[in-house]
């Protein structure tokens, strides 16, 4: 619910109708969506989205993360992560 308030993409990937004969890998009849994002990306995603979760420092996630969660932003349409990503972006570049 969360992730579809975030974001309309999720919201919008949590209405698609289920095809009866996917498989759900074992999770309890969950259907699991495969993402390209790294796990680390998505690991620091959630995070950051869900408020009972200790927030992650991301700016000691490197650069590289710090881009890949900017790309996570603007591919799952939430630009108030992509705001929060502002401020680690031009820390990574400080000394």
């Amino acid at each position: 619910m969360l992730l579809a308030l975030a974001s309309s993409v999720f919201e919008s990937m949590f209405l698609l109708p289920q095809p009866p004969n996917q498989a759900h890998n074992g999770n309890a009849g969950i259907p699991i969506v495969d993402v390209t994002e790294s796990q680390e990306a998505m690991d620091i995603f959630f995070r950051l989205l869900y408020p009972m979760v200790e927030r992650p420092r991301i700016i000691n996630s490197g650069l590289p993360t710090i881009v890949a969660l900017f790309e996570v932003a603007d591919k799952y349409d939430i630009p108030s992560l992509g705001s929060d990503l502002g401020g680690c972006f031009v820390g990574a570049f400080e000394p």
